[in-house]
């Protein structure tokens, strides 16, 4: 079950706002996470909790071969340490890009997909969610894109037009690339699958 409002506020007001694993201050995208998870016999009590960014939450989840995983006992102790530095005052957001530097190794990158439109998004957790491709057919009626189970005609001119724009959005990103040469079909990259688990935790409401 999710925490309660009064868990999450306690551990947000201690964490400073701030990311417990690369300590970046990102006062409205972060998720409050399950340290030994639900599944495990986890709580949804303070001392099961742990404030994560997106980024940094997906990291967590993410099962890397030949990679160690984070421990509960690991997120408990980055957890715990900067509760201390917020408490102490060595843990600002003014001092955020000066002072601290990640704490972990980052393997991957996210990319800023709170830019995408709201169309690039919906193609992109179509597709990922499905593990499928992306289909953009051109006619001289206009289209049809598919994405996944997502299928929309489209009609010449303005609606053709954002589709190509979405999709080149998500090229641009590297969430997408291209699949053979005549540019009608794109395959989800592995950035294009973490991107998208990141929207779709936060179109739960997780984030606050």
């Amino acid at each position: 079950m999710p925490f309660s409002k009064d868990v999450a506020d306690s551990v947000l007001v201690k964490c400073g706002r701030h990311c417990c694993i690369c300590r970046r201050f990102k006062p409205t995208m972060l998720q409050v996470h399950h340290i030994l998870e639900e599944s495990r016999g986890g709580s949804s009590d303070e001392e099961n909790a742990i404030p994560l960014c997106v980024t940094c939450h997906i990291d967590v989840h993410t099962k890397t071969p030949f990679a160690q995983r984070f421990s509960p006992d690991e997120l408990r102790e980055h957890r715990d340490r900067v509760y201390r530095l917020v408490e102490e005052g060595k843990l600002v957001a003014e001092e955020r890009d000066v002072e601290f530097r990640p704490i972990v190794t980052r393997t991957t990158s996210v990319p800023d997909f709170v830019s995408l439109s709201s169309l690039a998004q919906e193609i992109l957790v179509a597709a990922a969610s499905e593990e499928s491709y992306v289909l953009l057919s051109v006619c001289d009626g206009g289209g049809l894109i598919q994405a996944g189970s997502m299928s929309r005609e489209l009609g010449h001119g303005r609606q053709l037009a954002e589709a190509k724009s979405a999709i080149n959005e998500l090229e641009t990103l590297r969430c997408l690339e291209v699949a053979g040469p005549s540019r009608e079909v794109w395959d989800v990259t592995l950035r294009g699958y973490q991107v998208a688990d990141a929207l779709a935790a936060m179109s739960v409401g997780d984030v606050r």
